[in-house]
């Protein structure tokens, strides 16, 4: 059987390990179809540089095809990698690099050439979605695999009606979700829908009936390139075998049936020998330069260029006089730690944080063009655009941060910073740490900040701290998860820094995603009254700082040990172990500190099977 996989390549670059593994979901097809004895070649764009001789030299290691590939002077794709438990944790990447600009676009010779091959797979990464069409009206054989993108209804609708087969990265979200996504792909237009759910195992829908497929469960190594190896092993079982089926048989639909399950346990299995190998497929290579921290520099210069012109702008108007942070939300806990730094640090302008509707009903006076306006929504929520279009109207300046370039927000805001979020988040480019860069950038250009560079070298440790920190909380996270999934309320007690992780705690991951009640409390505040609620039955989180307001934790440690029983410590200190400079460590701590909470929370929905995901009422009825 001839196959061709068409469009990302990447080398997976392992921090950890300072090397980096050939990967991308077109080549990796390519390869792991070579490996289960297919006649296999790969189509895509390389850049000039030692990933793509690399990735290169192991196609002609493995005798994988590459005669069509196209070559330009530029940096190949790659991504940015660790390991957390055998699972991968994604660090960010270049979004395939090259391939950005130069994707593979189809000429007569290129389309002559795949007629050839029985089946075509390629990804929602590899830029070749304009091409389907083309590949539909020759009538070829083509699978897409969507990784987590299933959620953009645009793309949905682009793809579908000219693919056979649809993969989906689905392992986050309830089986019930996942079943409704593959019914509306498939009504979309595309046949047959694989949805792979990691140690769930996967299903399928061909518009009949669903299937399900139990994983082999195996102590993974990595299990980097388990959906792309289980997608090959099934494509290749299947589509062959139904071409030798005959289709004026009287048991067509009982045959394709059977090739169904047979090809779902071929991916399974196969799948299960993936994560036994380190990179999607080995043939890993020492990396030269330490990109990792490179790319954290070359983001702070982004935000550094953003402040530069805004201290024109307010060097002319007669100086910088106030920040206003505005959010809603999960977005309104990401932003406090600007809010807290400019707060404790700042000598010559004010900060002041706002809900957003707050701050479009209730908009303060002193909002003017000596005003600085960090306004934040992933998605970009109505209220959070209208909170940028007011402050746009009042001649602040405006920095919208949010999800990526293409939302409302970043179509209205004077300046935009995109954060990373989601399954493969960038801990040192989410929200939280993106915000506080902002303050630590303004306080450098405004304020000639002395601790600056300490600050600027701790994101190079943020991502290591927060996979290690889950990695050491996972035991303990577990067991608590175990104890009070069936509780129906918590206390969340926190001070200075971590005051808004406690908030995000309670409100986004107890009250939003597991519909529990909890209840945020300053562990200063906790004795002017709270207190006296204390038992020994009340589950209690206790977040605690390292810096200036510490000492009201052990406060109330102490009084926990004395008159609590059921309460849990998550302490910054333990995690960071003095990594980050004890001089700014203080601010970073809700940076480390959201993600590890987070991390209790989804031990809980695990147990509980209850998806951080599902929800009643958000963006499923009026309000």
């Amino acid at each position: 059987m001839k196959v061709i996989g068409i469009g990302d390549n990447v080398c997976d670059k392992y921090i950890h390990l300072n090397m980096m593994f050939p990967g991308g979901q077109a080549l990796n097809f390519a390869v792991y179809a070579k490996m289960l004895g297919a006649d296999s070649s790969y189509m895509g764009t390389f850049g000039c540089d030692e990933v793509s001789a690399h990735i290169l030299s192991t196609l002609d290691e493995l005798e994988v095809k590459h005669e069509r590939c196209r070559q330009y002077d530029g940096e190949n794709g790659y991504a940015r990698v660790t390991l957390v438990d055998g699972d991968r944790v994604f660090l960010g990447s270049n979004k395939g690099g090259i391939a950005k600009e130069h994707p593979v676009v189809l000429d007569f010779e290129d389309m002559e050439y795949i007629k050839q091959f029985s089946h075509i797979h390629t990804s929602n990464n590899s830029y070749f979605d304009s091409q389907l069409p083309k590949l539909a009206e020759a009538d070829l054989s083509v699978s897409y695999d969507f990784s987590g993108q299933w959620t953009d209804p645009e793309k949905v609708a682009r793809v579908a009606p000219y693919i056979k087969y649809a993969f989906l990265s689905c392992g986050s979200i309830p089986v019930e979700e996942a079943e409704e996504i593959c019914r509306t792909i498939h009504k979309a237009g595309c046949p047959m829908v694989v949805a792979t759910r990691g140690s769930y195992g996967s299903i399928l829908y061909d518009g009949n009936r669903f299937y399900e497929q139990k994983p082999q469960l195996v102590e993974a190594v990595d299990t980097l390139g388990a959906g792309d190896s289980f997608a090959a092993a099934f494509l290749l079982s299947y589509v062959e075998n139904l071409e030798k089926t005959t289709e004026h048989s009287e048991k067509v639909k009982e045959s394709k049936e059977t090739l169904i399950k047979e090809a779902m346990a071929s991916g399974a299995a196969f799948a299960a020998k993936t994560c036994m190998v380190q990179g999607a497929f080995g043939h890993g290579k020492k990396i030269s330069v330490n990109i990792y921290y490179e790319e954290d520099i070359e983001m702070t210069k982004t935000v550094k260029e953003i402040v530069s012109e805004i201290k024109v702008k307010m060097d002319q108007a007669g100086g910088l006089k106030h920040v206003y942070f505005v959010a809603c939300g999960g977005s309104k806990a990401a932003i406090f730690p600007g809010l807290y730094l400019l707060q404790s640090e700042a000598k010559t302008f004010g900060a002041t944080t706002y809900t957003s509707n707050e701050f479009v009903y209730a908009t303060p006076k002193e909002l003017d063009n000596r005003c600085v306006a960090v306004i934040c929504s992933l998605k970009a929520t109505p209220e959070t655009v209208e909170a940028v279009k007011t402050a746009n109207a009042a001649g602040a300046v405006t920095i919208a941060m949010t999800g990526s370039m293409e939302t409302g927000m970043a179509q209205v805001g004077q300046y935009v910073v995109t954060y990373s979020n989601g399954d493969d988040q960038v801990y040192s480019d989410s929200n939280q740490a993106n915000a506080l860069r902002i303050g630590f950038e303004l306080l450098k250009q405004f304020e000639n900040y002395e601790n600056y560079d300490k600050a600027m070298a701790a994101y190079a440790e943020i991502d290591q701290i927060v996979a290690e920190g889950k990695e050491k909380v996972l035991p303990a996270a577990r067991k608590w998860a175990d104890t009070y999934k069936d509780e129906p309320i918590f206390y969340v007690l926190a001070s200075g820094p971590n005051y808004g992780v406690a908030y995000s705690m309670c409100c986004c991951h107890f009250m939003e995603m597991q519909w529990k009640h909890a209840v945020c409390l300053h562990t200063g505040e906790y004795f002017h009254g709270p207190f006296e609620t204390t038992d020994k039955q009340l589950p209690m989180v206790l977040l605690m700082s390292e810096g200036r307001t510490r000492a009201l934790d052990e406060r109330c440690l102490k009084f926990l040990k004395q008159y609590a029983e059921n309460y849990i410590i998550i302490d910054f200190k333990e995690l960071n172990q003095g990594r980050i400079a004890p001089e700014v460590a203080e601010f970073f701590n809700p940076v480390v500190m959201i993600p590890i909470e987070r991390y209790y929370v989804a031990q809980m929905a695990e147990v509980r099977g209850h998806s951080m995901d599902e929800r009643r009422y958000m963006w499923k009825v009026e309000y």
